[in-house]
């Protein structure tokens, strides 16, 4: 990801293609766990913050679409940590 800065405009960020749609597809599979009634796992609030902190980050999607808060709550820490 990179960052693009202009004179009294505000930054923009440029997200890779492949990314963006990996990003777009974990969403998607990871709602359809939220929507599948499966308890336990993140819901939509928490989904939508791991994917803005990852991809604000330029991390590619976690490996599992079923995340456990523990899980999802360690995956932001360590990406704003970095």
């Amino acid at each position: 990801m990179a960052t693009v800065e202009s004179k009294g405009k505000k930054a923009a960020s440029i997200v890779q293609v492949p990314l963006l749609t990996a990003w777009l597809l974990w969403v998607a599979d990871a709602r359809s766990v939220v929507y599948r009634g499966m308890q336990g796992y993140i819901g939509a609030d928490r989904i939508r913050q791991v994917a803005v902190t990852l991809i604000a980050h330029g991390e590619p999607p976690p490996a599992e679409k079923a995340l456990l808060p523990l899980d999802a709550d360690r995956l932001i820490r360590l990406a704003s940590s970095s």
